[in-house]
């Protein structure tokens, strides 16, 4: 079940799409435990452009660093079955420790969403380092200055208001 989609593979417009998408996982290979670079930790109700540039730019650098080798990457869009999503879910914590790095693409929504918060919760639970978290700060909508007002969000951060999509999963 555990399966990668190589950085080349993701679209703007599959991206930009913040609903379930079964047909995504096509693009998706296999993957070995310890062999993927990066779990990428995102609100699916962010602005998706924010979030595309940081994948981007990501990508750019670590071509560069990995002699033009496409990151692979785990993105619940693409590598996580939404359907029973209870089965996806309890394999959680085995999905993040396979992966290298945890990559949190934070955005105007992100800190409001329980389950992101969980995913780094459970990634240093299953023994991940601090250093192999890797922070974005995405840009809001129509604010070049965005990076400050997440910056602000941040400082004002209380995790009892976060929330799941759903009220039970919340409880």
């Amino acid at each position: 079940r555990f399966t990668y989609v190589a950085a080349d593979k993701l679209t703007f417009e599959d991206m930009k799409i913040n609903n379930p998408d079964p047909t995504l996982s096509r693009l998706t290979s296999k993957g070995r435990l310890g062999t993927v670079d990066a779990f990428i930790n995102h609100s699916w109700s962010d602005a998706p452009q924010g979030k595309w540039d940081a994948l981007q730019a990501r990508r750019t650098k670590f071509k560069w660093e990995h002699g033009n080798r496409e990151p692979k990457l785990w993105i619940d869009k693409y590598s996580m079955d939404q359907k029973p999503i209870e089965n996806s879910l309890a394999c959680l914590p085995v999905y993040l420790s396979a992966c290298s790095k945890l990559v949190v693409m934070c955005g105007e929504t992100y800190l409001s969403r329980l389950w992101c918060l969980v995913e780094i919760f459970v990634y240093l639970e299953m023994g991940g380092k601090l250093s192999n978290l890797e922070v974005h700060l995405l840009e809001t909508p129509g604010d070049s200055s965005g990076k400050k007002s997440i910056a602000d969000m941040i400082m004002k951060f209380d995790a009892r208001n976060a929330r799941c999509f759903t009220q039970e999963d919340t409880n």
